[in-house]
């Protein structure tokens, strides 16, 4: 429940941080740096292009953060003889997640 609770401010705070990055990447367009590669100089490069690496993968962590926090839905829940569901009520299959949603605040 912690992560999925912390999981919203985190992607806004990364877009945020995507935002700015992606501002520096436009304000340093004309910025000409030596770009580096096994620790040594390798060809001239803009420093924009840096700083939009750097925002895309801030992009990459926040859909992967947007896939994973669908995962945190899921009940690991005994109670269903190893998953087979033998000897489960009917009723327990389906208010078992509806009736933990509400006691806790979320729904998928």
């Amino acid at each position: 429940m912690t992560v999925l609770t912390l999981m919203t401010p985190l992607i806004q705070e990364l877009r945020r941080l995507h935002d700015a990055l992606m501002k520096k990447s436009e304000g340093f367009v004309d910025v000409i740096k030596m770009g580096r590669t096994q620790l040594r100089d390798a060809v001239p490069m803009r420093l924009g292009q840096t700083f939009h690496g750097y925002a895309s993968m801030i992009e990459r962590d926040i859909l992967r953060l947007t896939d994973v926090s669908r995962e945190m839905y899921t009940i690991n829940l005994g109670g269903t003889a190893i998953g087979s569901c033998i000897n489960t009520s009917p009723a327990y299959l389906h208010n078992i997640v509806p009736c933990l949603s509400s006691i806790i605040g979320y729904q998928k």
